[in-house]
């Protein structure tokens, strides 16, 4: 069975040596030499000097339940580009975890729906932009997510916390470690700055 939440870096655009950059050209620099990147992305964090990182980006692979994708949609300087039921069929999913409902009962909820909207696709000919109004929001979608640093960091900030929901929040944890894996001098004057 495969995994039911993925998280993939398919690009990344900058270094924490053009973020250093960024901050530096207004004083007319052209360059900045290693050695200075880190105290000047320090001094970005410590005084919440957020343009500099827009400069410097991710592009993410995301699958996860449509409830946890409507949660990004709130991050609006963040492009996304979502699988559309309006064009293909739904992607089925295996059952989450869920302790208060009985065993089997979200997986069979899930299973009637799609029967049911492949029966008003297939059978009744009806359109998949109508059809999809009955897909559970537990069912899988996937998406590409283009974020500037900026925005992730304050996307982490909040879907970090132990009050985000536990799916947004495993999906936050992974896109963290890919964050400092490609930009480890940013990550860790972020990290450093909410300790």
């Amino acid at each position: 069975m495969s995994e039911r939440n993925i998280v993939k870096v398919i690009n990344r655009y900058g270094s924490d040596g053009s973020i250093a950059l960024a901050a530096r050209i207004s004083y007319g620099a052209k360059h900045v030499e290693s050695e200075r990147v880190g105290p000047i992305i320090n001094g970005l964090i410590a005084n919440k000097e957020g343009t500099p990182f827009e400069f410097a980006s991710m592009w993410f692979y995301i699958r996860c339940s449509r409830l946890c994708h409507s949660q990004f949609l709130q991050y609006r300087h963040a492009s996304r580009i979502t699988r559309s039921t309006r064009r293909v069929d739904p992607i089925e999913s295996e059952s989450a975890d869920l302790d208060k409902l009985p065993a089997g009962y979200e997986q069979t909820h899930i299973d009637y729906a799609l029967r049911d909207y492949a029966f008003q696709t297939d059978e009744l000919k009806i359109p998949r932009e109508i059809a999809r109004r009955i897909l559970p929001m537990s069912i899988l979608t996937e998406f590409y997510w283009l974020v500037n640093l900026r925005e992730l960091m304050h996307f982490l900030d909040e879907r970090l916390s132990n009050r985000a929901e536990q799916e947004i929040r495993d999906i936050a944890k992974r896109m963290e470690l890919e964050f400092a894996g490609a930009f480890p001098i940013t990550y860790m004057a972020w990290r450093g700055s909410n300790a």
